[in-house]
């Protein structure tokens, strides 16, 4: 049996935050609005040792899509 991980993060902005989900077993997850900060979230799915496979964002506003690019660049997940 896995165990789930989901993590909010403090991300910037005005009381932005990302969120983290992702297995324990397999280290397969998602972020969900990284932005606008992306790093923070970035470091702790880091020390999760996740293998970050989508973005998923909320709603259209630039403090939560802004980190998109970044995730892209940095994990090769897709936006969905």
């Amino acid at each position: 049996m896995s165990t789930l991980i989901f993590e909010q993060v403090l991300s910037g902005g005005d009381r932005n935050y990302g969120y983290i989900a992702g297995c324990e077993k397999t280290k397969l997850g998602v972020v969900i609005d990284p932005s606008p900060d992306p790093l923070p979230v970035y470091n702790r799915v880091k020390e999760l040792g996740l293998n970050i496979l989508f973005i998923i964002n909320t709603h259209t506003h630039s403090d939560h899509t802004g980190g998109n690019a970044f995730f892209v660049k940095e994990t090769g997940a897709v936006v969905i």
